[in-house]
């Protein structure tokens, strides 16, 4: 996939990885308990680096 782009959508700003912590998780009820985006990319990053995968780039945008 060399050379591939991807493209935020409309009106979503891009922000670092230290910013998603500023974008709090829904609130969770009984049976919903969400995470936060800092917490989804941390975890995602710590499965790929235990199967020998590794970020080069990253980018994350959101929509608030």
């Amino acid at each position: 996939m060399e050379g591939a782009k991807l493209i935020a959508h409309r009106g979503a700003e891009i922000v670092t990885r230290e910013q998603l912590a500023n974008y709090p998780a829904p609130e969770g009820t009984e049976t919903f308990k969400p995470i936060g985006h800092a917490q989804l990319v941390e975890t995602l990053v710590q499965v790929m680096q235990d199967r020998g995968l590794h970020i080069v780039r990253e980018q994350f945008a959101v929509q608030s």
